[in-house]
């Protein structure tokens, strides 16, 4: 599977929040993207799982990512972290 940019920057980001006490079951409660597609995802770029649009959307409205990081790795991941 080819990884494209927009995975490595969701997986830098989801990284940043977990790596802030926030349970991988937190997470996605909060965002509505489901426990084992996420995990499976966050296993490694071979894991056939790429990062859907709604995940982007998720990310941006609950944790205040940056959609130009996301989308391009341009500027700082987030806005104002929440939490």
């Amino acid at each position: 599977m080819i990884q494209i940019p927009t995975d490595t920057y969701f997986r830098a980001a989801v990284t940043a929040i977990l790596a802030r006490g926030v349970s991988v079951r937190e997470f996605c409660k909060i965002t509505g993207i489901n426990r084992a597609s996420l995990s499976k995802f966050l296993s490694g770029p071979d894991s056939g799982v790429g990062v859907k649009a709604s995940w982007c959307s998720a990310l941006c409205l609950h944790y205040a990512a940056s959609p130009a990081f996301l989308l391009m790795g341009h500027g700082p991941a987030f806005v104002n972290m929440r939490q």
